[in-house]
């Protein structure tokens, strides 16, 4: 497309010289590489966007909690760069129709030095104190539906709220 557009441009072209004319198709050469090679940048950073894996982290372990501690239910997350250290946490776990439901909230206890996250779940909800057992258990069905998300709705602070 360039191509053609410097030769139709080279053999019309205003300037009459033939220096002048080399240089312009030269530069509409040049400058539709690049217009096409910045294109190619654009689609190939949308498609890795597009088809990028899920960012949250996958639950590896569920337990009891440590002696002396608030927490209800202790998990250990795979590394993220959305976690640290202090921040609230709120937990789900996806329901047979794909529908995330909440599961209750805490906070991040530890990174630790091999990147993985310990999470403090202070409150569940009374209606998911049976699926948090099976976290506790470390029930690999339980912690492959488990989604941690690394903020917490307000919501969960009126459910919180009306729970007590």
């Amino acid at each position: 497309m360039g191509l053609l557009a410097a030769v139709i441009f080279y053999i019309f072209a205003l300037p009459q010289s033939p220096g002048q004319r080399a240089v312009i198709a030269v530069v509409i050469v040049v400058s539709t590489l690049l217009l096409v090679l910045l294109l190619t940048f654009i689609d190939a950073a949308y498609t890795l966007y597009q088809t990028r894996p899920s960012v949250l982290p996958r639950v590896l372990t569920g337990r009891e909690p440590f002696q002396g501690t608030s927490a209800a239910l202790i998990c250990l997350l795979e590394p993220s760069d959305l976690f640290f250290h202090g921040i609230l946490v709120s937990l789900y776990r996806v329901a047979e129709e794909g529908i995330e439901l909440p599961i209750g909230a805490g906070s991040v206890a530890n990174i630790q030095e091999d990147g993985n996250i310990l999470i403090e779940v202070t409150q569940v909800f009374k209606e998911q104190e049976d699926f948090a057992q099976s976290l506790r258990q470390n029930k690999a069905g339980a912690l492959k539906v488990t989604r941690v998300k690394p903020y917490m709705h307000q919501l969960m602070f009126r459910t919180n709220e009306e729970q007590e």
